[in-house]
């Protein structure tokens, strides 16, 4: 190979919130940034990566005074323009996999507008530590100008013939250049720490990869998790360059750049990447704290299904638009969708928060949404009945409002329909038990079992499917991260538990029955297994049939139990049927399981350092929907939030909870390594009351030809009625914003444009066939936009839009000046509330609080011998001896700061403030010996190689 040119980028990965929440390392970007700053100014040729991310700036700049904030923007615009502090691209650091198809390209957008106001806008991808990737990330990144990227989770090389870059592509054959940090993105960090080697380090990390490059540049990176003491590395690295080697201070676009300059032969890899065999993916947190996937899907849905359509409109009608406050909702919502934050691998305190959070950003939504229908309702009669639909295409379906049920008729897409005569059937609540009960439409035929499953006849197909929606558990001896069976489990379902059903409600158009049913569960763990003690799980739903080919569960579930997973299965009897979800930007065709038990190679393995998973992996996300096909039937669940789905030869299960109690454990039977800290979180127990919202389609043909995609957006996004009371208003007549003409793309938007000049509209084909969209006639120009809003280029009447391709339209229609007189309306539906209905508040266990301080009194003793110990080592015993006195040190801290913060769930007054300050103490030493202890694994892989003998 040519001249190795080494290139050192310094960073820190800032996980804002996860073992401490951000009151706490908030506090430390002020020393950081002072550090930083200097570090700059003693050396001209320092760079450093601010983690992607542009919240990490909001919450340094959120600390000062206004007179000193603008001092210490001036610094950063001042190194950023120098081109040696780099920003954004994003807001934060989601999870790809549970954030939404919007919140994925909100997070540039956002990021990319408040990093360009610092002169250095960082023009590649930063997935530094994301629990696996998305098959879009490729295209949605090149829609916004970045075309190249490094990654790290989730990334599996054909027959291990792993490489230092590939090219990854999306679906639709979107292309980037991907750089792989296959030593993990802190193989030099900590290197000020222990000088006399630090060069020896650097050309230990070389070795190592060498034969892994694809060209003559090798990517060393100098910085960790938390890591709040930058550091320039030259200050101790002898650079006494030698012909066949260079090192220098480098970037993310310098590496790229060099690494493309050698036009390197690059494997190709396509589609998401959730592979866990090289380096763990973590699919437990697709199901850990549930409830915070399904407030995240209740506040997408606010934003992106209401109050920014209807924002459209009402700017249509009267150019108003709070765009400032919508903007504000979406940085709000992204905080909540950082990687740790959303997966829920954090501390309690945290995810508490995040509730409050949610909460807070849910009735401001609301706020909004009312306040941008009121500045339009005054154009409508008194007592007149307004139904807004949303959707891309017309509606037609019967709705329950209150006490009645209306049937709504060709409402037409993006717009509302003022109506005059509804029709309406009234609901006699009965309440009236059954011994069976049928329900027949153009599209089914469904009974009712005793145990409470269906029987569902799907007419178009001619397919029975039976025994459907009965419930499954299990233990789980997992953590946060991951799930993980007993060693001796037990499997409970209720399929021969007589369930109580009864008739709630029948007419013409629509019934509905509630189901009441139990399990009788193990409490919780039994150390390796699920104990003899029995608890009740009571589980309540309603399921509702009407004239579509929807049926839809509401559920409630009270969770006392600990320790396990419950699941709703879905027999499809589909063999050999393919898979198919949704996930951002996509419907992904994905295998039964992914193997990741086949060896790691020898020459991987020194490599490969971080935790992974060590099984089949059955465990996969989901967005609006999962199907399995045939070609001939498609048979498909929805969900409303919740995120994992498995799929066990031809039975489909959706994960409702998973209940447990640590952030991390060791020797998980599921995946080896390292994960996270071990510290008690009980609330992850779960043990609350929870909603779900969960929907069934059967069909003929496959997911296009039986038109899932249509009903897909009509469960997740049913038409809004508005009541309209006192009102001068006269327009009787309906109206459409947009009519797309019942094209097979999904919407995922319709919004105000950034520059406020027209109506943004984003679609994308999930087909393997190209989609003719014929565009609305209007008097409009329309434009396709790049994902930032720039434009492309005008379009034509009709536009082409190739397989899998995200399309973004604008169209500059010309807005109104209208005021209209003030009326009152009453919003009939849809009903928007929490989905947790009740907590219990006595989660902790005394036992395990105890065994704790047992536990770090074991430690510290054993730190005592640890430390007598080393004065007798010498040689790579003593690094191998002070390697377990650093994990064993971390540990403790660890266990130390999880009894200090469920001591201060419970404390008040003047002891919960000096835990507070407890906390923060221990929180800063155990920040600092996790980076110590992190650090010297790279010191004692080194040492093994020069002392081995």
């Amino acid at each position: 190979m040519d001249k190795i040119r080494i290139h050192i980028i310094s960073h820190t990965h800032w996980d804002r919130e996860w073992y401490l929440s951000s009151d706490y390392t908030n506090k430390w970007l002020v020393p950081f940034f002072d550090k930083l700053f200097s570090l700059f100014e003693s050396n001209k040729n320092y760079k450093f990566v601010l983690d992607g991310q542009m919240q990490m700036i909001n919450d340094y700049l959120s600390q000062f005074s206004s007179d000193d904030r603008e001092k210490k923007v001036a610094l950063l615009q001042k190194y950023g323009k120098e081109k040696r502090l780099f920003f954004g691209p994003y807001w934060s650091q989601i999870d790809w996999r549970i954030a939404g198809s919007e919140s994925t390209v909100r997070n540039i957008l956002i990021g990319h507008k408040f990093a360009q106001a610092y002169g250095n806008f960082m023009n590649v991808g930063w997935l530094l530590d994301d629990f696996g990737q998305i098959g879009q990330i490729p295209q949605i990144h090149k829609l916004a100008g970045i075309n190249s990227l490094f990654v790290w989770r989730g990334v599996s090389f054909p027959d291990d013939n792993v490489k230092s870059e590939f090219l990854w592509q999306s679906p639709d054959g979107s292309k980037v250049i991907a750089s792989y940090f296959l030593n993990s993105y802190r193989n030099l960090m900590g290197l000020t720490t222990y000088p006399e080697i630090a060069s020896h380090r650097v050309k230990n990390e070389v070795k190592k990869m060498e034969k892994f490059l694809v060209s003559p540049n090798v990517l060393l990176m100098n910085g960790y998790d938390l890591d709040n003491h930058p550091e320039d590395p030259f200050e101790v690295i002898k650079t006494n360059r030698r012909k066949e080697k260079s090192i220098f201070q480098s970037s993310p676009m310098e590496y790229i750049n060099e690494v493309q300059k050698n036009n390197p032969q690059l494997e190709l890899l396509k589609g998401e990447l959730l592979s866990g065999r090289y380096l763990s993916v973590f699919p437990g947190t697709l199901s850990s704290r549930v409830y915070l996937k399904m407030w995240n899907y209740l506040c997408e849905y606010m934003l992106t299904k209401l109050v920014e359509p209807i924002g459209a409109m009402a700017w249509y009608f009267t150019g108003s638009y709070p765009h400032d406050d919508v903007e504000e909702l979406w940085r709000q919502l992204i905080t909540n969708e950082t990687h740790d934050n959303i997966s829920g691998v954090c501390v309690d305190q945290i995810h508490v928060q995040m509730e409050k959070r949610y909460e807070k950003l849910m009735n401001n939504a609301k706020k909004t949404l009312q306040s941008l229908l009121s500045s339009i309702v005054g154009k409508f009669p008194k007592d007149s009945t307004i139904v807004f639909n949303t959707n891309p295409f017309s509606i037609t379906l019967p709705l329950e409002v209150n006490d009645e049920i209306v049937t709504l008729k060709d409402i037409p897409p993006l717009g509302y329909k003022v109506m005059q005569k509804i029709t309406t059937h009234k609901i006699s609540y009965k309440a009236q038990e059954i011994k069976e009960f049928s329900w027949e439409n153009d599209f089914y035929r469904a009974s009712i079992n005793p145990n409470g499953t269906l029987n569902v006849y799907d007419k178009v197909s001619e397919t029975w499917y039976r025994n459907v929606g009965y419930f499954h558990d299990e233990g789980d001896a997992g953590d946060e991260y991951n799930y993980s069976p007993p060693l001796q489990d037990k499997i409970f379902t209720n399929q021969n538990r007589v369930a109580k059903v009864h008739l709630l409600y029948k007419t013409p158009v629509a019934a509905k029955v509630g189901v009441e049913t139990q399990m009788d569960v193990p409490e919780s763990l039994d150390r390796d297994k699920r104990s003899d003690k029995k608890v009740t799980l009571p589980i309540m739903y309603e399921i509702l049939f009407d004239t579509t080919p929807l049926i839809k569960y509401h559920l409630i579930v009270k969770n006392v139990a600990r320790d396990h997973r419950l699941k709703m299965a879905f027999p499809a009897g589909i063999k050999n049927g393919e898979i198919i979800a949704e996930m951002p930007f996509e419907y992904v065709k994905r295998p039964e399981y992914i193997n990741n038990s086949k060896p790691i190679p020898q020459n991987l393995q020194r490599l490969l350092i971080g935790a992974r998973e060590c099984e089949k992996e059955y465990t996969f996300p989901m967005k609006d929907f999962v199907a399995i096909t045939d070609d001939s039937k498609t048979f498909s669940v929805m969900t409303k939030g919740l995120s994992e789905y498995e799929v066990r030869e031809d039975t489909l299960f959706i994960t409702l909870l998973r209940a447990v109690e640590w952030i991390a454990r060791s020797n998980l039977k599921t995946r080896i390594g390292d994960a996270g800290p071990a510290m008690y979180t009980p609330d992850a127990q779960c043990l609350r009351e929870m909603n779900y919202e969960i929907g069934l389609f059967v069909g003929k043909g496959n997911i296009q030809r039986s038109n899932l995609t249509k009903w897909v957006q009509v469960f997740h996004n049913p038409p809004m009625i508005v009541k309209i009371g006192e009102s001068a208003g006269k327009e009787v007549r309906g109206f459409s914003l947009l009519d797309l003409k019942d094209t097979n793309l999904k919407l995922t938007v319709a919004k105000i444009a950034e520059d406020a000049d027209g109506v943004v509209v984003r679609l994308f084909n999930p087909y393997d066939e190209t989609i003719s969209l014929e565009l609305p006639k209007t008097n409009a120009r329309i434009f396709k936009v790049d994902l930032l809003e720039n434009t492309v280029a005008e379009v034509p009447e009709k536009l082409k839009v190739t397989p899998h391709e995200i399309i973004t339209l604008k169209f500059k229609i010309p807005h109104r000046d209208e005021q209209y007189p003030a009326s009152s309306f009453q919003l009939l539906t849809p009903k928007i509330d929490s989905p947790v209905s009740e907590k219990k508040a006595d989660f902790q266990d005394p036992k395990i609080l105890k065994l704790l301080k047992n536990k770090r009194n074991e430690l510290l003793n054993h730190l005592e011998h640890l430390k007598f110990a080393l004065n007798d080592d010498d040689g790579l015993e003593y690094h191998e001896r002070m390697f377990e006195f650093l994990c064993t040190e971390r540990t403790c801290l660890e266990i130390d700061l999880s009894i200090l913060l469920n001591e201060e769930i419970t404390a008040k007054g003047e002891k919960k403030e000096k835990l507070k300050k407890r906390i923060e103490e221990v929180g800063l030493r155990l920040n600092d010996s996790r980076i110590k202890r992190r650090a010297y694994e790279y010191v004692l892989d080194y040492w093994k190689t020069v002392l081995k003998d």
